[in-house]
């Protein structure tokens, strides 16, 4: 499946990068997606979303209206994301911060405004749609998308529990019908994939 053999680019990717990599899923009525986002720096400061500084970050290789991640854990250890579209990159001050000035994309959960210490990135390959009538998840519900799985730069996760991934045939859903699951297994991040499991 290619959903698993992508996971297992992710976490090498981190490893051959040396950066955090997240690999996020996303999915709505009609499609479901994923996209593996390498991290690029932390916020220094972010007084408004058209000031999102960087004091220490490279911002050269952004482009207008490119998707731009924002990452924060949780009090769980869970990471949170929200999606944005970059309009611009700038200086400010006498110290020449880097500055994004962002929109947030409609509907983007869970809706958070960057802050500082939050992590930030974008694709590190062209997103992955699904085929067609393909869903995470057992319910056909946008709730059922599953939350980002981070790899460190060692390829592990900083995660203790293991990430599951269901995936389903959207017309099939049903008590009975078959479902794969692919999981990723906590601390040394190996990808595992089960098809034709009963739930």
């Amino acid at each position: 499946m290619h959903l698993s053999q992508s996971l297992a680019l992710a976490r090498q990717s981190a490893i051959m990068q040396g950066k955090r990599v997240f690999f996020v899923f996303n999915q709505d009525g009609t499609n479901s997606w994923y996209s593996i986002i390498k991290e690029a720096g932390v916020v220094t400061a972010a007084p408004s979303m058209s000031e999102i500084q960087d004091e220490y970050g490279d911002l050269s290789d952004l482009s207008t209206n490119m998707s731009i991640y924002f990452f924060r854990a949780d009090s769980a250890g869970d990471w949170d994301m929200v999606e944005a579209t970059l309009v611009s990159t700038y200086s400010s001050g006498s110290d020449i911060t880097n500055c994004m000035n962002v929109t947030a994309v409609p509907g983007s959960s869970p809706g958070f405004t960057p802050k500082e210490l939050d992590s930030y990135g974008w694709e590190l390959y062209p997103r992955t749609v699904m085929p067609k009538g393909i869903q995470f998840g057992r319910t056909g519900t946008k709730d059922t998308v599953p939350s980002p799985v981070v790899f460190n730069p060692d390829g592990t996760t900083p995660s203790t529990s293991s990430y599951a991934i269901d995936v389903a045939e959207k017309v099939r859903v049903s008590s009975k019908d078959p479902y794969t699951k692919v999981s990723v297994t906590p601390v040394t991040g190996f990808v595992a994939i089960e098809y034709d499991k009963i739930w």
